[in-house]
């Protein structure tokens, strides 16, 4: 899992909980007194309902970024954000399940390039021949 991506779904799940508690306060407590109809009483109830949702969702995806066992969880929780119409959280979070965390390949490849500037480091100060230079830099190469 990409633990990026899951942050950024994180934040986009957090704006969209926020923006849609706000017009659900609107939609019951402001449109509600003045037109005293059910209707947005009812608009705002489901609302809350998916601000309940997203902030559900905000709280698995922190948590799945340690496990890698909630993958399809995870998934499961995207797709119902995009139905939802928090697209960007639930795109967002869909990328960050499916797509891997190059993170570890990076520091392999660094861990690789450190070897190699050390060896070179020794040949350029003449603490080992140019035959041991070859053969651990065979060995360092070999070794991936």
């Amino acid at each position: 899992m990409n633990k990026t991506l899951l942050t950024i779904s994180q934040v986009f799940v957090a704006i969209a909980a926020a923006v849609i508690g706000i017009y659900a306060l609107i939609f019951m407590f402001v449109l509600g007194q003045i037109e005293s109809d059910v209707t947005f009483n009812i608009v705002g109830l489901v609302m809350f309902i998916i601000v309940g949702f997203n902030i559900f969702v905000f709280i698995r995806i922190g948590q799945a970024k340690d496990n890698p066992y909630m993958k399809t969880e995870i998934i499961i929780y995207s797709i119902i954000l995009l139905l939802t119409s928090n697209i960007l959280g639930g795109v967002f979070a869909l990328l960050g399940v499916l797509l891997e965390d190059n993170g570890q390949t990076q520091s392999e490849s660094s861990s690789l390039e450190k070897r190699l500037k050390d060896l070179d480091n020794l040949f350029d100060k003449g603490l080992i021949t140019l035959d041991e230079y070859h053969e651990r830099r065979k060995k360092i190469i070999e070794s991936v």
